[in-house]
Parts: C-alpha cells; sequence; structure tokens
C-alpha cells in the first residue's frame, strides 16, 4: 500500500510539472569581424559555430547565403557568401555588425507576424525568434504575449534607403 501511495505521489508531481512544453528556436548570433565592402564575397566573422553551407545569413537589411567556409564550422573564420539574397541589395557593413544565421531557410520572412495573434513564445509565428521581415528590415521579438518591433532605419513613406 505505501509503494503504491509513493507512485501515485510521483505520477501526480510528474503530472503537475509536464506542463506544455514549447520548443522556440532562437537564430543563432555572431558579428563581422572587419568592415564589408559591398561588392565583397568574403565576410570575416567572430564565430562560424553552427554555420553550413546553404544556410542565410542576415546582417544591416541584407540576407547572405553562405556558400562555403574557409575552414570548419566553429573554426573558420572567413566565410564565403553570395550576396543580396532573396530581393535584397548588396552593401556595405561595418566590423562589429550583429549577423542572425538561419537554420532553416525558411526562418526569415518578407511580411510582418500576425499582429491579430497573440504571440506565445516557441508556438506558431514565435516558434523561431526574432521574426526578421527582409523587406523592410523590422525585427520582431516576442515580449510575453505582443509582438515589439525595432527598426534601425528610419522609414519615410517613398524612400528607398541607401546607407546606414
Amino acid at each position: 500500500m505505501k509503494t503504491m501511495r509513493i507512485l501515485i505521489c510521483i505520477a501526480a508531481a510528474l503530472l503537475f510539472y509536464a506542463g506544455p512544453a514549447h520548443a522556440q528556436r532562437l537564430l543563432t548570433t555572431t558579428t563581422l569581424s572587419a568592415n564589408v565592402a559591398a561588392t565583397d564575397n568574403v565576410i570575416s566573422v567572430t564565430s562560424s559555430t553552427g554555420m553550413v553551407v546553404g544556410q542565410l545569413i542576415w546582417v544591416d537589411w541584407e540576407v547572405l547565403r553562405i556558400q562555403s567556409l574557409n575552414g570548419v564550422a566553429g573554426t573558420s573564420t572567413l566565410i564565403n557568401v553570395q550576396r543580396g539574397v532573396d530581393g535584397t541589395g548588396a552593401r556595405a557593413h561595418d566590423n562589429a555588425e550583429r549577423i542572425l544565421v538561419s537554420i532553416n531557410n525558411t526562418d526569415f520572412h518578407n511580411t510582418d507576424p500576425d499582429f491579430g495573434a497573440d504571440c506565445a513564445r516557441g508556438v506558431g509565428q514565435a516558434a523561431v525568434l526574432p521574426w526578421i521581415n527582409t523587406r523592410t528590415g523590422t525585427i520582431f521579438s516576442c515580449q510575453v504575449t505582443t509582438w515589439a518591433a525595432t527598426n534601425v532605419l528610419p522609414i519615410t513613406y517613398g524612400s528607398i534607403p541607401t546607407s546606414f
């Protein structure tokens, strides 16, 4: 009888702590370790941990595709890239600029998230964060249940940004 009571208590504890587990995935982040000209096809990064050929990189309003690593992922700091992917334009980038690296090529978007829905972390549109709109350069984060947006460039109606 005592064993049964212990088993019931263990089962109850497991049910209590087994709430919904939402697997939120954060994009890998690193920084540039040198300035990049708009015509450069090789970028220098502080870390290439987790990077593989074919992945997309977001840096300063531009999407780049990793073409090759000059060494082993995690140790290589020189990355060969295809510039201006997904309709973005190749542009110059400053040293220490933040880089976000996709895991899946669907991690970046050309639309805003659905503001009509809650952004419960780890589910739906908030399953991968941050949400990046590559068309506008806006980066969205999920603040508990509401979307918060940041954009480093001032946008005016009808303008086309050419530099930062």
